[in-house]
């Protein structure tokens, strides 16, 4: 019971510990890189940074402002699921906001929007791997497809996106501005697959061969790496195949390449990538 109840605990210090690091890489990516260049890569944040353009106003409190009502609309409309946690990413962005000194950290705009990017889809992807969202535009369009059933929620946070892209261009009075925040959001939605996925994502090589045992043999010998031999039927020709399945590296492709050159040239084979791999040899559970 106590170890239970201690393992609960320090997995709820990591979660939060990765939650505010993931708030404080996105502020940084709003006051730093987005806001002098009223770059709106959509988002809440997005809105924040056109409101500070038009009005002047904070984006720490639009932020703020924005979000809570989005909170308790969800809680009404789609029960406590999405939890604490987005509570309080949602107020720890707001408080990062007002610290980070607003100071632009480039004064090119590409560099901006890349860069800015980078940082809002690391921030994003920390939070989203413990199981956190930042609330903002993703929780208005889940709540938007209660009312709106027949399209999807990707589709409607897709729509809330665009519109606030489109208007980064229109406030700012420069189509550039709007290219650029596109930019960022294609930016921010590679990083945040690269988060999640790992940027070291492992492939999975499905070779079927003649020669099962020498091709296995090498990879051992020459890999370090296991592999899962089957046996296989060819449709067309009715002989027998051997099948294998194996798991690299990514820097390990050119050899597992170089093996097949050499055992088997003729060898059917497979490469597939592979983002999540339990078990000796990678990652532990």
């Amino acid at each position: 019971m106590f170890q239970r109840q201690q393992n609960r605990w320090v997995r709820a210090f990591w979660d939060y510990l990765f939650i505010t690091v993931g708030c404080g890489s996105i502020a940084w990516a709003v006051v730093g890189f987005f806001q002098v260049n009223t770059i709106a890569p959509g988002g809440v944040s997005g809105v924040s940074v056109l409101l500070y353009k038009l009005f002047q106003l904070p984006v720490e409190v639009s932020y703020l402002a924005i979000n809570i009502p989005l909170f308790l609309l969800g809680i009404l409309l789609l029960g406590k699921s999405f939890g604490f946690k987005t509570f309080y990413g949602t107020v720890v962005i707001s408080i990062f906001l007002r610290l980070i000194p607003h100071v632009s950290m480039t004064n090119n705009v590409l560099l901006a929007a890349l860069i800015g990017g980078g940082l809002t889809g690391l921030g994003l992807g920390l939070v989203f791997t413990r199981g956190a969202t930042t609330g903002g535009t993703d929780l208005l369009a889940a709540i938007l497809n209660r009312f709106f059933p027949s399209m999807k929620t990707q589709h409607l946070l897709l729509m809330i996106d665009g519109v606030v892209v489109v208007s980064s261009g229109i406030v700012n009075q420069q189509v550039e501005t709007a290219l650029l925040s596109v930019i960022a959001l294609v930016t921010i939605v590679r990083m945040v697959d690269a988060v999640l996925d790992g940027f070291l994502a492992a492939k999975a090589f499905w070779i079927i061969t003649d020669f099962p045992d020498r091709v296995s043999g090498r990879i051992l010998e020459e890999l370090d790496r296991g592999a899962t031999m089957m046996k296989g039927k060819g449709a067309y020709t009715q002989g027998d195949k051997g099948v294998l399945l194996c798991v690299v590296e990514r820097y390990e492709i050119v050899k597992m390449r170089r093996i097949m050159r050499e055992v088997d040239p003729q060898a059917f084979m497979i490469v597939a990538d592979v983002h999540e791999v339990y078990g000796e040899g990678f990652t532990a559970q």
